[in-house]
């Protein structure tokens, strides 16, 4: 019994999901961001695990900020966590042409002319950071594109998704083994690879490496097809400007790559030049994000649990 009614309201909560996408593709960009601003506000004004992830890692990643500058900074963030979230209607279900017109500037397009003109593919490696739907939009405008696909939990939302980025148009390739030879295909048809490479990995699939001067477990999937087909790199994030005034597209060279190319040398230049690019703007990276729960043998847990209220006797 208890199973039917989890999957009954599972299926309501994927229905509601996509209704209220549907509502938030009827409003303006700056509308959109008008009522993520609200949302973020909620999230800042009460006690909530996004807050209090953020909050820690802020900590741990910015310590040389004062406490005052870092408290602001979380309010920011927390802003722009909900306009990322009330903009997925606009990105997912406009009419692709009007998703595009959101890119207004481009900064840094040198470095995509030199690295295409090696004519071995080319790896878009960025953070959860901005607006990454819109990045992925504009790399579509100026390349054939092969995007690292993660499907969401809910099933009628992936085939939302996988609709929104195919129409882009763009290859899809599984985040897992089974689409390492689609990735190596791509980058050797001359294709532009797009990866979000600030999250961790599945078991295996990674080693520790710092960022921020915190160990965190950190993908090598980039390192070892740039070492399989010698494709440059860039690093990139789709800003969002102020009051609803679109995206810039900053681009960015790729990682120093070590002498000795090792896993942990390599891992260690990808989270530089991503560390690197945050920096530049903070408040628009998802510090939300549990980015170091996953840590060496021996260490202590980095996000404490959060520990159940008791019930109440009855009697």
């Amino acid at each position: 019994m208890s199973r039917k009614k989890n999957t009954w309201w599972h299926k309501t909560r994927e229905t509601m999901a996509i209704g209220l996408l549907k509502l938030l593709a009827r409003l303006s960009l700056r509308n959109a961001q008008r009522l993520g601003r609200g949302v973020g506000w909620l999230l800042y004004r009460f006690d909530n695990v996004n807050r209090r992830t953020a909050r820690l890692n802020l900590e741990r990643a910015l310590p040389e900020l004062p406490e005052a500058e870092r408290e602001r900074l979380l309010q920011r963030c927390m802003q722009h966590l909900g306009m990322t979230v009330m903009e997925a209607g606009v990105v997912w279900l406009w009419p692709i042409e009007r998703v595009r017109n959101l890119v207004v500037e481009v900064d840094g397009f040198e470095h995509f002319e030199r690295a295409r003109a090696e004519n071995k593919g080319l790896v878009l490696v960025g953070p959860h950071m901005g607006n990454w739907e819109v990045l992925g939009t504009w790399c579509a405008t100026v390349a054939p594109i092969t995007g690292l696909y993660r499907p969401p939990k809910m099933p009628s939302m992936d085939v939302l998704v996988r609709r929104a980025r195919e129409r882009l148009p763009a290859e899809m390739a599984a985040a897992d083994q089974s689409g390492v030879r689609t990735m190596l295909s791509a980058l050797r048809k001359d294709r532009l690879l797009f990866a979000l490479s600030d999250h961790e990995p599945s078991k295996g699939g990674g080693v520790f490496a710092p960022f921020f001067n915190v160990t965190a477990f950190t993908p090598t999937f980039v390192p070892k097809l740039v070492e399989r087909t010698e494709s440059p790199v860039i690093i990139a994030f789709a800003e969002r400007l102020p009051n609803g005034g679109g995206f810039r597209i900053n681009l960015r060279p790729g990682p120093r790559w070590p002498a000795e190319w090792t896993d942990i040398g390599t891992a260690t230049a990808m989270n530089d030049a991503l560390e690197a690019l945050i920096r530049e703007k903070p408040e628009q990276f998802l510090w939300n994000y549990k980015r170091f729960r996953t840590r060496p043998e021996g260490e202590p847990m980095f996000y404490p649990k959060r520990r159940k209220r008791a019930k109440a006797k009855s009697g």
